[in-house]
């Protein structure tokens, strides 16, 4: 039963984020990027050489795959148990940090889908009991 609702949230998250043409598909290589510029904003808080969109789509990103999981969790039977077990209310600078260090251990990965590796970050930091 566990592979299986793995399977349908992976499945939801790759039907969810099928680009259409001349859309950018985001793989661990472009949410590593984005998610670096935004853990060192959260480490330094300085605004001098930040690049917003950068840590605006890490953040947005991050949470977005979050509130996804926490919708089908609480809302759709075949989400029981969940994927993974963050802590409510989950701390969304926390969750980046884990999905940033998740994509900085595993280089080999990055060339899958984004969604798909903030998934299996989370479910690494968080699995449930």
């Amino acid at each position: 039963m566990k592979k299986l609702t793995l399977l349908l949230l992976i499945a939801s998250l790759f039907i969810a984020s099928s680009a259409s043409p001349g859309m950018v598909e985001i793989d661990g290589n472009m949410l590593l990027e984005n998610c670096q510029e935004a853990v060192r904003y959260m480490d330094n808080k300085n605004t001098q050489s930040v690049n917003f969109s950068s840590v605006n789509f890490c953040v947005g990103y991050i949470s977005g795959v979050n509130d996804l999981h926490t919708t089908f969790v609480g809302s759709v039977a075949c989400f029981d148990p969940p994927v993974f077990c963050s802590p409510r209310p989950a701390n969304l600078e926390q969750l980046v940090k884990i999905v940033a260090n998740f994509l900085k251990a595993h280089p080999e990965n990055l060339h899958f889908k984004g969604s798909v590796l903030a998934v299996a970050a989370l479910k690494d930091a968080f699995p449930c009991p």
